[in-house]
């Protein structure tokens, strides 16, 4: 008696087009159509994947602009600007630095090979 009384309930409030919405009765007929959600589930599964695909190719856009404008050196050099000139310092210390142990090396072979290399210095350097 309890499960008749239920669906008079449930039935009255689906005649009340003021408390349901149109979804819901949508929804309702859908169901009593026997129209499968399994298809709709499908379909909205699908759509969701296509969905998914458009993003990623989307970031996989912005991942590779950003790479190539060097998008985090410039998000680095706003943020903390002394970092930066204290790293770039010390790169043209350590490249001026190996630019002329380079130098000494080459002159030191051009000595051994026997070059006077006194033609070239503006003072009198006398090489042993």
């Amino acid at each position: 008696m309890t499960e008749d009384n239920l669906k008079k309930a449930i039935e009255n409030l689906s005649q009340k087009k003021h408390v349901i919405n149109e979804g819901a009765l949508k929804a309702k007929e859908t169901l009593e159509n026997g129209e499968g959600t399994v298809n709709h589930t499908s379909h909205h599964m699908h759509k969701q994947s296509l969905m998914m695909d458009e993003f990623n190719k989307s970031i996989r856009l912005l991942m590779s602009v950003f790479k190539e404008s060097n998008f985090d050196d410039m998000a680095l050099m706003v943020t903390n600007p002394w970092r930066v000139f204290i790293l770039n310092f010390c790169i043209g210390i350590l490249r001026g630095l190996g630019f002329m142990i380079g130098l000494v090396v080459i002159v030191y072979f051009l000595t051994i090979l026997g070059l006077d290399l006194s033609q070239f210095l503006p003072l009198q350097i006398s090489v042993k």
